[in-house]
């Protein structure tokens, strides 16, 4: 039961390395700037501000885009703390975001070992 330990994002992350999540929790302004700078484009400008998350699990704060996330909208729907425990595992929705994620590799492995887990 180790994997449920971490903080698992719905879709698989592990919200430990995620760089809004680990400048949120340390408080850090500089690093929440980079963040900004580095996911922040001209159609959608962020601002240190902007950074701030608590993991999609915690039900407190969430970086902007979690919120529109169509797994973070299904898996909270269903009241699932995650998409392991979810009787649809693996639908569609789940792996198109696992394909567009560059880590999605690595969020399906983790689900995948909670999955197993229940």
């Amino acid at each position: 039961m180790a994997t449920e330990a971490r903080l698992i994002a719905k879709c698989g992350l592990d919200c430990s390395i995620c760089k809004a999540y680990v400048a949120t929790q340390n408080n850090d302004l500089e690093a929440k700037k980079k963040v900004a700078a580095e996911w922040g484009d001209a159609e959608w400008p962020l601002t240190a501000n902007d950074i701030c998350c608590d993991g999609c699990g915690t039900g407190k704060r969430l970086f902007g885009y979690c919120k529109m996330c169509p797994v973070f909208q299904c898996a909270s729907a269903r009241g699932a703390a995650n998409c392991a425990h979810c009787a649809e595992y693996g639908c569609e929705t789940l792996q198109k975001v696992w394909h567009d994620l560059s880590s999605g590799a690595k969020a399906k492995s983790n689900l995948d070992a909670i999955h197993a887990e229940l």
